[in-house]
């Protein structure tokens, strides 16, 4: 209770020098529900080291777990991005981590750093990568940490300008789900037609807009 009088003391005197930010304070235990409650009344949280471990991770579970909650540590000349979760010791060598939070860590380094571009190619491809479904068991998904992993560096290496991932609405009863023809989409050529994990992929050449259509059939999901 000491520390935290302390806390109180220490963080209300600096507050004197930025009056456009608004401070309130709240019991741990009280912060915890609202966190639940209703989290949105939150803009930034500023807990010591015990209630910030603590209140870290409940704030990972509620999304999704802390295999895809990030972490920063800011300071005034140097900076340290990592995950929130620890070693994991009790999956070590099973290829079973979600590499999420890593990744997202990383993605939040480059911004950081700004090197923008190449935090925005892997924070794009690590989104398609959820969103058509590859997911590791934490999520609810089957694969492993090295599957998830390579279908993210796949998505990397294609040129994004041109990569277009389509809704499983895109198979054709007489391709059984290969193409055809590759022919044109929108007018503009596909050069390489590829089906992973229930999804067709179009790389094209030429970018397409999000929303685009081929004879009212095919509606796009996603591009990246």
């Amino acid at each position: 209770l000491d520390v935290s009088r302390l806390w109180r003391e220490v963080v209300a005197d600096v507050a004197k020098e930025y009056p456009e930010v608004e401070l309130s304070n709240m019991y741990v235990d009280n912060a915890a529900m609202q966190i639940i409650r209703n989290p949105k009344q939150f803009d930034v949280l500023l807990l010591p080291n015990l209630y910030g471990d603590i209140v870290s991770d409940l704030c990972a579970g509620l999304i999704g777990g802390l295999g895809i909650a990030q972490g920063a540590n800011i300071g005034k000349d140097y900076a340290v991005f990592e995950p929130v979760h620890g070693s994991a010791p009790d999956i070590a060598g099973q290829d079973k981590a979600n590499p999420t939070a890593m990744l997202m860590s990383a993605i939040e380094m480059l911004n950081y750093i700004e090197e923008r571009d190449s935090a925005e190619k892997i924070q794009k491809a690590l989104f398609a990568t959820l969103e058509a479904g590859v997911k590791t068991a934490d999520l609810g998904g089957t694969a492993t940490c090295s599957e998830f992993t390579a279908e993210i560096i796949e998505i990397v290496t294609v040129d994004n300008s041109k990569a277009i991932v389509l809704d499983k609405t895109a198979f054709f009863p007489e391709g059984g789900g290969q193409a055809c023809d590759l022919g044109c989409i929108a007018g503009v050529p596909v050069l390489d037609v590829r089906e992973k994990d229930g999804i067709l992929w179009h790389l094209c050449d030429g970018p397409l807009e999000v929303g685009s259509t081929v004879s009212g059939q095919i509606d796009w999901q996603r591009r990246f």
